[in-house]
């Protein structure tokens, strides 16, 4: 073979390369258009600081899908040592652009404590988790 062909040759294959590793490097958002599950509007620690004893409270968030696919919201997990009560109780999709609100309901333990609140979402394959956020009931000195 002469050289001019080994040359074409040579270029064809580096293109492919290129076109191959541009793909595949950006193919989740590009290709596939993945959704991409994010917090808005979450509580600070100054929402939920010297609660009444007495009363349960409850917040909500939203789950906004800044993606290019519907998410869908397997579970949502809150690590905390007090009762509580989720809305949503079960899986559902959030499309591309939206959001869902989440409504929390603490349940008032009826005694000073602190407590740390911390949510992990599970949608499709993938997970999010949230700050550790301080909750205080009455006045702790």
């Amino acid at each position: 073979m002469r050289w001019q062909t080994w040359t074409r040759f040579t270029a064809i294959i580096l293109f492919v390369i290129t076109v191959l590793t541009f793909a595949f490097t950006y193919s989740d958002n590009f290709v596939e258009g993945s959704s991409n599950i994010e917090f808005q509007n979450f509580p600070t620690a100054t929402d939920l600081d010297s609660l009444d004893l007495n009363e349960d409270i409850e917040f909500s968030f939203f789950l906004y899908n800044n993606g290019g696919e519907a998410a869908f919201v397997k579970k949502i997990l809150l690590s905390s040592d007090l009762d509580y009560f989720i809305t949503p109780e079960e899986d559902f999709s959030v499309l591309a652009g939206e959001a869902q609100e989440i409504i929390v309901i603490l349940e008032s333990p009826g005694i000073e404590l602190e407590s740390e609140l911390y949510f992990q979402v599970f949608y499709d394959d993938f997970s999010i988790e949230s700050e550790e956020l301080p909750v205080v009931w009455g006045t702790i000195l």
